[in-house]
Formats: C-alpha cells, structure tokens, sequence
C-alpha cells in the first residue's frame, strides 16, 4: 500500500527550497506571458499538441506529430493523442473528485478500448508478471483499497495548505500513478493533473504546464525516482526531480513563446512592408491612369 499523503512529514532541505524558488519564478513568468500575450491560445494550442505527442510517445504510441494537428483520429495511435488533446482542453471544468477523475480517463480513452472507459479497476494488477526475483517487489493496491486512497488523495489536496503547491503537485502526480486506479490509460491521464491542480490553486490559469517531454526524455531516471519512493520512501529525492521537471517545463514554454511572439512580429513587419510597396504601386497605377 502507499503511504497515505497526509501522513507524510517531509523534510524541506536547501536543494529543494532553491528548487522551489526557481519553479516559483519561472511559472510566475509563464503565467504573465500568457495575460499579455495577444492571442496566446494559438501559441498555446501547438504546445498542447506536442505534449499529447510525447505523452503518447511515454506509453509507446508511434504517433506522428502532423495527424495530432490535422485531427487525424483513424489510427488508434493517433486518436489517442487526440484524446489527450480534447482532455487538456476540458480541464478547466474538471474538479478533484473520483468521479470527475473516472470522466477525465474515460476522455482519455473514447474509442480506445471497448469497455472499462471512466472505470475503477476490478482486477489486480501486477508490474511485471514475467519476472521472478529474490527481492521484495512492489504492486499496485488491490482493486478493494482504490477508493480509500483516491479519497486520501483528494483529501490532502482540499485540505491541507501547510504544503508548497509544487511540492504537493509532486507528490500527486506521483501518488496517483502509483495508485494506478484505471485498467489503462493511467500514465496520460497523470500527466495532466499537474496541470490541472496549478489551474484550480490559481497558480495558471490557462493549465500550460506540458511535463510530457520532460518525462519522455528522462523516462529512465524516473522510473528510478519511482521505484526509489515506493522501497525506500526517498520523498525528498522525488520531488527535487519533479520540481526539476516543471522548471525545464516552464522555461522551454517560455522560449517558445518567446521565439513565437518573435516570429509573428517578423512576419507583421514583412505583411507591412509589402503592403506599403502594394500601395505605392496602385498610387503610381492610378496617377498614370489620370494623366
């Protein structure tokens, strides 16, 4: 069983208050970006697009990048990128709840699989069923001992505000993929609920923290992270990683936006010069005309 969230005491040493304070920053940046930016959600919606590719990417879907945006939805690959898409798009009427959480995963997983979608799991589920060690392995709760941690779960985001909403954006999205309350669809479904939680604390509100590269291309480190928490309750080193992954995740967003507002600016200046010349022309057209 996973430790209950609220039974947690963690220790707040100087690596992850520095961490903390970089996070802070750059969300605060992120989030000017998008008030002022005029027309930011046509940036935004090309960003949504890629972290559906690469949270797909996560669960070994070989999606291509071009059928996410042309809403291509006849590969199964595809549609589940589109899914993810929809679902990010529906988060800002989503809540903290099981069943707002079994609505999000059946989004998720629309015509993916063809029934269980929006279900708690009734089965157990082993990690790896293969594989035979001389250790103690760790598996996922009984289909039983779901609801009491879901409920855990949401109550430790309601009730307590003792905790840095970083730290405990952490220790959800780790919490509920260790849950792992779905019979698929769990990892695209956790990718967003970071996003989801900075929406409703009022910390973004447009949700444009997009993890899903980050964790794609340090997959391996953590799994480790995993694995560390779940047989040695390394909390502290976990966080520090996840609050590493929403730097990185804040900063390449605000390049991005940056280059993009730049781009666009460039592209203003060159429509303004030709329509200059245009008009000159058609002036020079209609005085030789007149003469």
């Amino acid at each position: 069983m996973p430790t209950e969230l609220n039974l947690l005491n963690i220790r707040i040493d100087q690596d992850i208050t520095d961490f903390l304070v970089q996070a802070h920053r750059a969300l605060g940046i992120l989030e000017g970006m998008t008030k002022y930016i005029p027309n930011v959600e046509h940036f935004l919606e090309m960003m949504v697009c890629g972290d559906a590719y690469y949270s797909c990417r996560i669960d070994n879907f070989a999606v291509h990048y071009s059928d996410i945006l042309m809403g291509n939805n006849n590969m199964t690959e595809a549609k589940s990128a589109i899914n993810c898409r929809k679902a990010f798009h529906s988060l800002p009427n989503r809540f903290f709840t099981p069943n707002s959480l079994c609505d999000l995963q059946n989004s998720v997983m629309e015509g993916i699989i063809p029934d269980g979608a929006g279900m708690i799991r009734k089965n157990a589920f082993l990690m790896r069923p293969n594989v035979i060690v001389n250790m103690q392995e760790y598996n996922l709760p009984a289909p039983e001992k779901i609801d009491e941690l879901l409920q855990d779960l949401i109550k430790y985001i309601a009730v307590d505000q003792s905790v840095d909403i970083l730290i405990k954006t952490a220790l959800v999205y780790y919490q509920f993929e260790t849950i792992h309350p779905f019979n698929s669809g769990n990892g695209r479904v956790g990718r967003l609920l970071p996003a989801l939680l900075l929406m409703k604390q009022g910390i973004l509100s447009k949700g444009c923290l997009f993890i899903s590269e980050y964790l794609y291309k340090y997959n391996d480190v953590c799994l480790d992270w995993y694995f560390g928490v779940q047989h040695f309750g390394n909390y502290p080193e976990w966080i520090k990683f996840f609050l590493q992954c929403i730097i990185d995740s804040a900063n390449q967003t605000i390049k991005r936006l940056d280059g993009a507002v730049d781009e666009r600016a460039k592209m203003e200046k060159k429509l303004q010069h030709r329509n200059r010349i245009f008009a000159m022309q058609k002036y020079i057209h209609i005085f030789k005309e007149s003469k």
